[in-house]
């Protein structure tokens, strides 16, 4: 199963990813830990070829 195949799973159409739910621990916030999470994520999404992405965060 490629990318595509997960994240139409999502319901999200073809080229983009998606990460159902991001959410840093509490004692974690305010350190950069998210913006550095949702950054690989992005890029991971962009190595497989996505042109949009959509993630919920908490």
């Amino acid at each position: 199963m490629d990318g595509n195949e997960r994240a139409q799973g999502l319901g999200l159409p073809h080229g983009w990813a998606g990460d159902p739910t991001l959410a840093a621990h509490p004692e974690m916030r305010g350190r950069g830990f998210g913006r550095l999470l949702l950054n690989r994520c992005l890029e991971a999404a962009s190595r497989r070829g996505a042109r949009e992405h959509y993630t919920a965060a908490l």
